[in-house]
């Protein structure tokens, strides 16, 4: 890639404009999509849904284990246990870049992680 920000722009509007040409291209033969006029007027693009694939074996165990290795119980309770035994909240630090003189910045940081949206 470019170190000219002008240029690499350029190079990846082109490949876009290639990218849409050729899918613009393949669309009639396309018939998983169609588009499709809706009440209002408006032309609006239709996706024929995937088919269902069974989930293998494989995966199944993979989830079981992965969920068994997880701690169990309410997200404040994990956060905290994931912080006891990782120590992550301790990477974050106050904005002031000073160190925090609260004892208990885990619990508050773990407080803020949960509460936020």
């Amino acid at each position: 890639m470019s170190a000219d920000g002008a240029t690499a722009v350029g190079a990846l509007a082109q490949r876009l404009d290639t990218a849409y040409r050729t899918t613009l291209a393949r669309l009639p033969a396309n018939t998983a999509v169609r588009i499709s006029p809706t009440p209002k007027g408006h032309d609006e693009l239709v996706l024929s849904p995937l088919e269902r694939l069974d989930e293998p074996q494989s995966l199944l165990t993979l989830r079981a284990q992965t969920s068994a290795m997880l701690p169990h119980g309410e997200l404040p309770d994990v956060l905290l246990e994931v912080h006891r035994r990782t120590g992550f909240l301790d990477a974050f630090t106050h904005v002031s870049e000073r160190a925090a003189s609260l004892s208990d910045l885990p619990t508050s940081l773990g407080a803020v992680l949960i509460q936020s949206p």
